[in-house]
């Protein structure tokens, strides 16, 4: 009778001390799976942090300012001198187009134009150089100057695509629709769109007065032939050249849309139907 008490009283303890041990063992049980669990997402979230860098690093300049950031000064130079001397060096349209922005759009314009003008080689003298003056980027572009064999010197735009440098031929060349000879002789009535210097001029006749209009004088140095363009005074288009001097912008590279009048005047008196852009560089806010 004395010591069933006590076996029971030893049982119970060895139930008890059994449980405990069950109970401390799940307990690390489960602390080692949650701390195996965490270290896995951490080793997930680190190897896509690691894959994000990757791409962010394998990715493609797509700017001028991109690649400028990514390479520095003098490389991005270099490569934009490398890719003009390609375009000089050009033996015909198929391989200049090549280095030509906006290629698809400008291949038939390029053919058009190289049916009247040499498509060989240009020949140059020298390439503005890092640090000199209108040579870097600008605007989203990339800028720089060629000398020709006769000591002129041109500025060069260039632009990104597809993580290579480019070279806007329409700005280079100054390509218009027709040359200003064509558009006096046959005198179309349907605008015309030019690349063409200009500056203001006081010559009123005929149907254009000063008092209801403004006058414009437009050459090109490769063209025999100058028109005095006439704008409207409170027309749209005479909005637009007030918002180029207000801007503090030369009209002294300029495109337009020109046409002859219904009423003939002078051979050589037209229409400013429109002023596309200030400067010779079409881009996507034009």
């Amino acid at each position: 009778k004395d010591e069933s008490p006590k076996k029971i009283t030893k049982v119970r303890v060895i139930q008890l001390i059994a449980l405990s041990v069950a109970l401390i063992t799940g307990v690390y049980l489960i602390a080692f799976k949650g701390n195996q669990k965490s270290q896995n997402n951490n080793l997930v979230f680190q190897f896509d942090e690691e894959n994000e860098t990757e791409k962010k690093s394998n990715k493609e300049s797509e700017t001028i300012s991109e690649l400028l950031i990514e390479i520095g000064a003098k490389e991005l130079h270099s490569r934009a001198t490398t890719a003009l001397k390609n375009f000089l060096d050009a033996k015909d349209v198929k391989s200049r187009i090549q280095y030509c922005r906006d290629s698809q759009r400008v291949q038939p314009l390029m053919e058009s134009y190289y049916s009247k003008h040499d498509s060989g080689p240009i020949s140059y003298r020298r390439f503005s150089t890092v640090g000199d003056a209108e040579t870097g980027p600008l605007q989203g572009f990339y800028l720089l100057k060629i000398s020709f064999p006769d000591f002129s010197i041109q500025p060069v735009v260039m632009g990104l695509e597809n993580g290579k440098m480019v070279i806007d031929w329409e700005s280079f060349v100054g390509y218009s629709e027709m040359s200003l000879s064509e558009f006096i002789n046959n005198k179309p009535k349907e605008p015309t769109m030019f690349r063409l210097h200009a500056r203001p001029d006081d010559y009123f006749n005929f149907q254009f007065n000063e008092k209801e209009h403004r006058c414009l004088y437009l050459r090109n140095p490769t063209d025999t032939e100058s028109v005095y363009g006439y704008i409207k005074k409170g027309e749209p288009v005479d909005d637009k050249l007030s918002r180029i001097a207000e801007s503090g912008k030369s009209i002294n590279f300029i495109i337009v849309n020109l046409q002859y009048p219904d009423k003939p005047g002078g051979k050589n008196q037209v229409i400013i139907n429109d002023i596309i852009a200030s400067g010779w560089l079409l881009n996507q806010n034009n």
